[in-house]
């Protein structure tokens, strides 16, 4: 519920996997970094779910578009 909720934040994940997965890769790169340092500051730096932002940021910066 509201910005910092689980589900919003899960939401947005999913989303910018599906813009990974479509090929809008700086889109993707984008929308993972602004979950994963909403995810750091809601949910802390060793949360699973911090942990999965901060490995898609990491895949997005792999690829190019």
């Amino acid at each position: 519920f509201g910005e910092d909720g689980p589900w919003t934040l899960e939401t947005r994940f999913e989303l910018a996997k599906l813009a990974a997965r479509t090929r809008h890769t700086a889109a993707a790169l984008s929308q993972h970094q602004a979950v994963l340092a909403d995810r750091i500051r809601v949910l802390g730096p060793d949360h699973p779910d911090t942990t999965a932002s901060r490995e898609a940021v990491v895949q997005c910066g792999l690829v190019t578009e």
